[in-house]
């Protein structure tokens, strides 16, 4: 067993039940279902690239994602022992694997060996079978020896169909992009892999035939950073081949072999989920199977790879002394880099310091920091994950993440814990922290990183304080930024400089993390690693906040750092999505807690206008939550739950009678009157005074039209049609109440006789819906405390697709927030707001924030840029229009 004293190794407590198989030579892992399976025998053994960590993770993943069963071969010291040393060239075992074998994979770098390994590969050679060469394996093996006949030097050649030439990028300075040749994109072997970028430079290739099949060539780009440019100039043209097929002659001269080949290779090449990709197609592709549209490429362990280069000290290995066993299923070997190695900052890393997360049976976990945190109450992966991982350990789980939060700002509304602060009625004993996004925006000199990390480090300590009760001391796990997804869109950033940036903070999270001894989640390198693997918005809506598929990243990502081994169920189950739905149930409920609509009058400035409501609706609120929490770990641990959680036991709210007038008037004493009289629509427009040559006329109403209740907005498609929003839930929601309905109607006058005949609900899942317009193929709309997108994609005039595209919008007095909508004539989203509001943005340009006075929200919808102006003089603007020379007139209501 290996004495890894200089780095971490993550080890299954138990053991799964489909485990590798070690032997002293090698490691065999068996599929989950080993009937009929291919057998791919994988074969490391090189000084700089780091096979020796490449191919036990590609074993894991082709034998359990993809059903092969995987034999893992390596070079071993020269003494005769069990330990692996790339460095011994004459060390090569187990070749006998290949007897059976169905594929082989190598990476090898000079290898000599003996006779007998050779016949093996000689064997395997005659009998035409597939092969996978990547990186050095075109100079796989040297010396005098031969495969039956074969000259050892020739094997890169004459089997893959090249040798060692130069490199043609400069070695550790530059990268490699692999680009798909014009008219390869819908090969098989291409599939799921639009692009990929490898730190290794690329290789020079100059003996490739018109019988070869290029499928992708490589850019030189300009550093080792994955979104840097190609370079300029004669260096790419042309560029050099860097995948391709090729046929080989066997050497007995009876038939030929097919062959992939890729000048990629280097362990952290293999960060790049397009490279891992293209090798689990070729298995598919050279075995004969059905290739995957999308092979499901994620790493079965974490993955920490070294970077490339070579340790001269000849006792290295021996010292390291690892051996076939640390690299097992559940275990995760991460080695130093060698001498002199560049800082390469977008690939995973442990600090010596960071271990296995051990969660306590019953413990509050908070998640804190801004949207990246505060998103995952949409989606759900992650707490899912952990229930499904820990069932028995019943883990209280709250989401407190708020939008442009940062370490040392955390803008709230006023008066938030006038009743009390949910965080502290929650007392987490475990945070998980999301911070460093907005603070990049702030710029990476040294000065920012410091002050950045002394904050970090004085809120810690603070909040350690705070909540460490009864004896136990609260914890805290460190989490990096994500990184900045390319978007195309030529209006946002490019993201380039913001990575650059975030890698520095990342960085700096990762250095205080090792000073605090606190566990540490690199969420930056797999995310920039994902990013770049395919252009465009995969994982984001604007290239800073997650969708759902980027949500999965991170939360994969969160679980596989935290907590050794493959998650017992993964996230593609029935029984997943089952306890996810139940999840995402209880963080709304929790969102009305944390971030209860209509603050002012819960907890704010209002508040004495009624004292006797909102502390019982808290406490309600706060039981229903406690029911889903049961019901999720019930429905985790396998037992039978009911349709729906049961809220029975969980009280009544207080109901005050409806008051009328003002304080002056001693509005308390003036109680609802036993009858309420609403006048007809012909009865107010016979109230109605109108300038002379206008007429009112009735076109909708709430007599015809029940669901027509409470509107706020209405705007004219291009079709002639009225659309208006309704929110009857204002102002808030009631607990206990089935969750809000607010819609957005759509009416229609058919027939032509003037009044509306039609009414079609477009979507009725709003909350106090206060502003809507069109934009292009759908409509925003206000979902406090979110702007969403909604498009009808199918033409029935019903919403079937809903983004959450901006989060953080005031909602402290629900009918000051953002309302009014209207277009101006060059496009800009003006957007009304009154007085004591507090919104906290996040944008792809930085954090936008802005509390107290009232005025207009500028949107730029194509970019994502936000202002606010000031209207000076108003509390409650509620209406605007441009006139014919685009100057915006706006009406309040303050004393409406």
């Amino acid at each position: 067993m290996s004495t890894l004293s200089q780095f971490a190794i993550f080890a299954l407590a138990t053991l799964s039940t489909v485990a590798a198989v070690p032997a002293a030579d090698r490691l065999v892992f068996e599929p989950p279902d080993s009937a009929e399976a291919k057998h791919v025998v994988l074969l490391s053994g090189d000084e700089e690239y780091r096979s020796e960590e490449s191919m036990p993770m590609l074993g894991k993943i082709l034998s359990q994602r993809h059903g092969f069963r995987c034999t893992v071969l390596f070079a071993f010291s020269a003494d005769g022992t069990d330990t692996i040393d790339p460095n011994n060239q004459q060390g090569l075992r187990g070749l006998d694997a290949l007897d059976d074998a169905d594929l082989l994979i190598i990476g090898t770098r000079f290898r000599e060996p003996d006779a007998a390994a050779a016949k093996h590969i000689a064997d395997y050679l005659n009998a035409g079978k597939p092969i996978i060469g990547i990186r050095t394996a075109t100079h796989a093996f040297q010396g005098d020896g031969t495969f039956d006949g074969l000259p050892y030097n020739d094997f890169g050649l004459k089997i893959l169909g090249e040798t060692w030439v130069r490199h043609h990028g400069q070695h550790k300075v530059q990268g490699a992009r692999g680009l798909p040749v014009a008219g390869k994109t819908g090969h098989p072997l291409l599939n799921g892999v639009p692009q990929f970028f490898a730190p290794s430079d690329v290789y020079g290739v100059i003996h490739l035939s018109d019988a070869d099949e290029i499928l992708m060539r490589g850019a030189v780009t300009e550093s080792l950073d994955p979104a840097s440019p190609k370079v300029a100039g004669e260096k790419n043209n042309p560029m050099q081949p860097i995948v391709w097929l090729h046929r080989y002659e066997r050497p007995n001269g009876q038939g030929q072999g097919r062959a992939l080949c890729t000048t990629a290779g280097a362990a952290v090449d293999f960060v790049d989920e397009g490279l891992r990709r293209l090798i689990v197609n070729g298995a598919y592709y050279l075995t004969e199977r059905p290739v995957p549209e999308r092979a499901d490429v994620r790493f079965v362990d974490p993955f920490y790879p070294s970077f490339y280069g070579f340790f001269r000290d000849t006792n290295h290995w021996q010292t390291l002394g690892l051996q076939p066993e640390d690299f097992d299923l559940g275990k995760s070997p991460q080695q130093p880099d060698p001498p002199n190695s560049p800082e390469w900052n977008f690939r995973p890393r442990l600090t010596s310091l960071t271990s296995p997360l051990s969660l306590q049976c019953g413990e509050r976990i908070a998640l804190v920091g801004g949207s990246l945190a505060e998103r995952m109450n949409l989606f759900g992966y992650f707490e899912t994950l952990l229930h499904t991982r820990f069932p028995e350990k019943e883990l209280v789980f709250r989401n407190f993440g708020w939008p442009a939060d940062e370490v040392g700002q955390q803008q709230r509304p006023d008066n938030y814990t006038e009743i009390d602060d949910p965080l502290e009625v929650f007392s987490p004993q475990l945070f998980i922290c999301f911070f460093g996004f907005n603070e990049h925006f702030a710029g990476d000199s040294p000065t920012e990183l410091k002050a950045f990390t002394d904050r970090y480090r004085q809120w810690i300590a603070a909040h350690r304080t705070k909540y460490s009760k009864e004896g136990r001391e609260a914890r805290f796990v460190l989490v990096s930024p994500i990184a900045f997804e390319p978007t195309t869109n030529a209006l946002l950033p490019d993201g380039q400089s913001n990575n650059a940036i975030l890698a520095k903070y990342t960085q700096a999270i990762e250095q205080l993390a090792g000073e605090l001894k606190l566990p540490y989640v690199d969420l930056y390198s797999a995310s920039l690693a994902a990013f770049t693997a395919e252009p465009g918005t995969q994982y984001t809506i604007n290239g800073i906040h997650t969708n759902e598929q980027g949500d999965r990243l991170v939360a994969g990502r969160l679980d596989e750092q935290l907590f050794p081994g493959p998650h017992p169920t993964g996230m593609d189950v029935s029984a997943f999505h089952r306890v996810r739905e139940a999840v995402n149930d209880k963080s709304w409920f929790h969102l009305q807690d944390y971030r209860m609509l209509n603050g002012w009058y819960v907890y704010g400035g209002r508040r004495t206008w009624d004292t006797e409501t909102f502390p019982g609706e808290y406490q309600k609120i706060r039981k229903m939550v406690k029911v889903r929490d049961r019901y999720i770990w019930d429905m985790a641990a396998g037992k039978a739950v009911p349709d729906a959680p049961d809220d029975s036991g969980t009280g009544e709210v207080f109901i005050p009678e409806t008051m009328f007038g003002t304080r002056d008037e001693g509005f308390r004493a003036k109680r609802e009157p036993k009858t309420l009289q609403y006048p007809t629509p012909e009865e107010s427009m016979a109230q109605m005074t109108v300038p002379e040559g206008f007429e009112v006329q009735l076109f909708a109403s709430e007599r015809e039209f029940p669901q027509f209740a409470n509107p706020t907005q209405m705007t004219f498609d291009s079709k002639g049609r009225l659309w208006v929003s309704c929110m009857i839930n204002y102002p808030q929601w009631l607990p206990g109440a089935a969750k809000p309905g607010d819609k957005l109607l759509i009416f229609e006058d058919t027939d032509q006789d003037g009044p509306a005949d039609k009414c079609i609900t477009f979507y009725d899942k709003l909350i106090c819906p206060t502003g809507f317009e069109f934009h292009e193929d759908g409509v925003l709309v206000v979902d406090e405390p979110r702007i969403i997108f909604l498009r009808d994609t199918d033409g029935d005039d019903q919403a079937d697709e809903m983004t959450q595209v901006i989060d953080g919008i005031a909602t402290d007095d629900t009918h000051h927030a953002m309302g009014a909508w209207e277009w101006s004539h060059g496009g800009l989203l003006y957007m009304l707001e009154g007085v004591s509001m507090s919104t906290t943005l996040e944008t792809p340009w930085g954090p936008f924030r802005n509390k107290g006075p009232s005025g207009a929200y500028v949107l730029d919808p194509k970019s994502w840029k936000f202002r606010h102006f000031r209207t000076p003089g108003y509390g409650n603007p509620w209406c605007m229009v441009f006139d014919r020379w685009g100057q915006g007139v706006i009406g309040d209501g303050t004393n409406a």
